[in-house]
């Protein structure tokens, strides 16, 4: 409906002459013709008795001043305290972590031993950069596994301080009493580059794997070839998974040779036959 002036919406609709009202606006009385009022904008500061809280205009679901202070002065900064890894699990150890502090590992880096088979070569990957990582203590000894990278801000990430599992001698000595590698800063365990989408349960930025060129021989018909045999036929490489002296040629021998496109990069890892299609996997993975 459309704006009608007060007089129009009494005594039956007839316009009575003189329509008109008192409004206030800076300290001083107006009279105002009502035939005018509603064509008429009022500036903010004109209007009086206004309400001066919150709850004045009507809003119940906000905080009030004296609440906020009340939060205020009950909260605790944590600024971030930065660490060597030697001093952060002294701390972790000793149960003197501040739970809800945030922890900065200044000297963290990936470091592993290089594996042959299920062997240690005896030399260890120091390639790794030095990369600070933040954890966050939930408790006088513990941290969230979440940790952050400052070099990498937007890469999801695993850590434990400890190193893992002791039995992993990627990171440990082996015997009795497995120790950790000399100079290990807690490891990298899962890590998500979410930008590219890449993602492995181990720090794949960091870990590298021994490689060897490989020059396998020439298949010949008739051989008997047993499990985990490679040969080169017409410049591919195929890996024997059953016993076979067959004639057939591995390209058209599906049951007894098996075509691998990692091994047509003319490198590769051996790690052992028993872990060959585990190993693969993790090539790929390192690779993307």
């Amino acid at each position: 409906m459309a704006d009608k002036k007060i007089s129009e919406l009494v005594d039956g609709g007839n316009i009575i002459s003189g329509d008109y009202t008192i409004i206030t606006r800076n300290n001083q009385n107006y009279k105002v013709d009502l035939n005018t009022l509603i064509d008429t904008t009022i500036d903010w500061s004109g209007i009086t008795n206004t309400p001066t809280t919150l709850s004045g205009y009507g809003i119940t679901d906000s905080y009030t001043i004296n609440e906020v202070n009340t939060l205020i002065s009950g909260a605790t900064y944590h600024p971030l305290i930065s660490l060597t890894y030697s001093e952060l699990f002294d701390l972790y150890t000793n149960s003197l972590l501040i739970p809800g502090q945030k922890y900065m590992i200044t000297d963290y880096r990936t470091i592993h031993n290089y594996l042959d088979g299920n062997t240690i070569t005896g030399d260890l990957n120091l390639d790794g950069v030095i990369e600070p990582l933040i954890l966050l203590a939930t408790s006088i000894n513990t941290f969230d596994k979440q940790a952050y990278s400052e070099l990498f801000p937007k890469d999801i990430i695993y850590y434990d301080i400890t190193g893992g599992d002791t039995k992993d001698i990627a990171f440990f000595s082996i015997g009795d009493e497995p120790a950790p590698i000399s100079g290990l800063t807690g490891i990298i365990y899962y890590r998500k580059d979410t930008v590219q989408n890449v993602e492995c349960w181990y720090d794949f930025r960091n870990v590298k794997f021994r490689r060897w060129i490989m020059n396998y021989p020439s298949w010949v018909s008739g051989t008997s070839y047993i499990n985990g045999n490679i040969v080169n036929f017409e410049e591919t490489y195929y890996v024997c998974v059953k016993h076979t002296s067959s004639n057939i040629s591995p390209d058209l021998d599906t049951i007894n040779w098996a075509y691998n496109e990692t091994l047509q990069d003319l490198y590769g890892i051996y790690w052992g036959y028993n872990r060959f299609k585990l190993l693969f996997r993790y090539t790929y993975c390192w690779i993307i």
